[in-house]
C-alpha cells in the first residue's frame, strides 16, 4: 500500500589540468541526467483510477453494519488510502485512526497513517507511530526505511544507515534502502562498505543500469579502472540513451591510452546530447592527442559556445593552438583561461613561450618571472614514506 522514492543529486566543482590529460570524469555531474535512484520522502502512493468513484463504494460499505470489527477496519484504512491519493489528508487520518480504533493491531494503517504525518511535516508524531509499527512487526522493512528517512532528514545519519540496512536485510529487494545506505557508506568515506551493497543491487536487478554505473564509479574512486570499465560497459547497455556511462568509460578509455574508444564514446555523448559542452572538450582532448589540432580547436570552441566560463576549454583550446602555431589565439586562450581559473605557473610557461614565438619577449620573460614567483611560494611536493 506505500511507496517512496528519491533523486539523489551529485555535482562536484571541475577540475583542470595544465595539459591534454582528460578532465575528470566524476567531476561533470551537472551536465549529465543522473541514473534513476530512490525517492526521498515517504509518501502514500497509489496509482489508482477513479479515486472518488471508489471512495463512494467505500463509503456505501461503510453504512452497512453487517461487517465484522477487522472487516471494517480494512475497509477504513482502504478509503484513507485512496483519499490520501487524492490530497485529502484531513480524511486519510480521520480514515487510519477509525481503523486502528476498530482494529489496534492494523499494523498496514498505522504504517500508512506515518508515512502521511511524515508527508506533512508532523515528524515526531511520525517516529512515534513508526515506533509502534516495529514495536508490532520489527522486520517490516518499509517502516524501517521511512523511519531512517526521516532520521536523515533530521541530520542522524548514523541512526539513519542503522535503518536502512535494517531495512535491506529484512528485505533483500528493497533497493530504495540499499541505495540511501550506500550512498551514506559512501559520504562517510566507506566505499568499500558502499560496494559492496552496490554490488548485490546490480547482481539482484540486473536490468537497472544505475547499480552498475555506481559499482563502476565506486571501483574508478578505489583505483580500479579495469572493474570500473566492466560495469561502465553493463550501465551503456542497459541504457544506451543515457549519456553518463559513456562519459565515464571515455575517461578510463582516455587515461588508459585508448584515444579511438575514447573519441567514439563522445561522439556517441554528443549524437544524445549536443548540448553538453564537457563532451565537446572531452572529444577535442582526444582528437588533440592524436595531432587532430583543427578538428580539436573546433571541438573547443563549440564548448565555449555553450559555456563561455568553461575554463577548462580555453585551458585546452590555447594547447592545441599553440601545437598548431597559432600563437596569437593561444595567447588570448591562455589569458581567459586564467582570468578565470587563476594563475598558473605552468600556464605562464606556456604563454611565456607563444609570446616568445609572437615577438613579445619582454612580455614573455615578464610571464616566465611570474611563474618563478609562484612556483617558489608553493609549498613543496609531500616525501613519500
Amino acid at each position: 500500500m506505500t511507496g517512496h522514492s528519491v533523486l539523489f543529486d551529485k555535482t562536484a566543482p571541475l577540475k583542470a589540468g595544465c595539459c591534454f590529460v582528460l578532465v575528470s570524469c566524476t567531476a561533470v555531474w551537472g551536465q549529465f541526467t543522473r541514473p534513476a535512484s530512490p525517492r526521498a520522502k515517504p509518501r502514500i502512493v497509489q496509482e489508482v483510477p477513479h479515486p472518488e468513484e471508489q471512495i463512494r463504494k467505500y463509503s456505501a460499505l461503510l453504512t452497512l453494519e453487517s461487517a465484522d470489527a477487522a472487516a471494517r477496519a480494512q475497509m477504513f484504512h482502504d478509503r484513507g488510502v485512496l483519499y490520501a491519493a487524492t490530497g485529502n489528508d484531513a480524511a486519510a487520518l480521520a480514515d487510519f485512526g477509525a481503523a486502528l480504533e476498530l482494529n489496534p493491531q492494523n499494523v498496514m494503517a498505522r504504517c500508512n497513517r506515518a508515512h502521511l504525518l511524515a508527508r506533512q511535516g508532523r515528524t515526531e508524531e511520525a517516529l512515534a507511530e513508526y515506533a509502534r509499527v516495529l514495536a508490532a512487526d520489527p522486520l517490516m522493512a518499509e517502516a524501517l526505511y521511512s523511519r531512517g528517512v526521516l532520521f536523515q532528514e533530521q541530520g542522524l545519519l548514523e541512526e539513519a544507515l542503522h535503518e536502512y540496512l535494517s531495512a535491506f536485510a529484512a528485505d533483500r529487494r528493497h533497493a530504495d534502502a540499499a541505495w540511501r545506505a550506500a550512498q551514506l557508506q559512501k559520504e562517510a568515506g566507506r566505499r568499500e562498505d558502499a560496494l559492496k551493497i552496490f554490488r548485490e543491487l546490480a547482481d539482484t536487478f540486473p536490468d537497472r543500469p544505475e547499480f552498475h554505473f555506481e559499482c563502476g564509479l565506486l571501483l574508478e574512486e578505489l583505483g580500479r579502472p579495469d572493474e570500473a570499465l566492466r560495469f561502465y560497459n553493463t550501465a551503456a547497455i542497459r541504457n544506451p540513451e543515457a549519456p553518463a556511462a559513456f562519459f565515464n568509460r571515455a575517461g578510463l578509455h582516455y587515461r588508459a591510452g585508448r584515444t579511438d574508444e575514447a573519441a567514439a564514446d563522445y561522439s556517441r555523448i554528443l549524437e544524445l546530447d549536443a548540448s553538453l559542452a564537457m563532451a565537446w572538450v572531452g572529444r577535442g582532448q582526444a582528437l588533440a592527442r592524436m595531432h587532430d589540432y583543427a578538428g580539436a580547436v573546433r571541438d573547443f570552441s563549440r564548448a565555449l559556445e555553450l559555456d563561455q566560463e568553461l575554463a577548462p576549454a580555453w585551458l585546452q583550446r590555447g594547447r592545441a593552438n599553440y601545437a598548431r602555431h597559432d600563437y596569437r589565439q593561444c595567447i588570448v586562450d591562455l589569458t581567459e583561461y586564467m582570468r578565470r581559473a587563476g594563475r598558473d605557473p605552468d600556464v605562464l610557461m606556456l604563454r611565456a613561450d607563444a609570446l616568445d614565438a609572437f615577438g613579445k619577449p619582454v612580455r614573455a620573460a615578464e610571464d616566465r618571472q611570474r611563474a618563478r614567483a609562484l612556483k617558489a611560494q608553493s609549498p613543496p611536493p609531500a616525501q613519500s614514506p
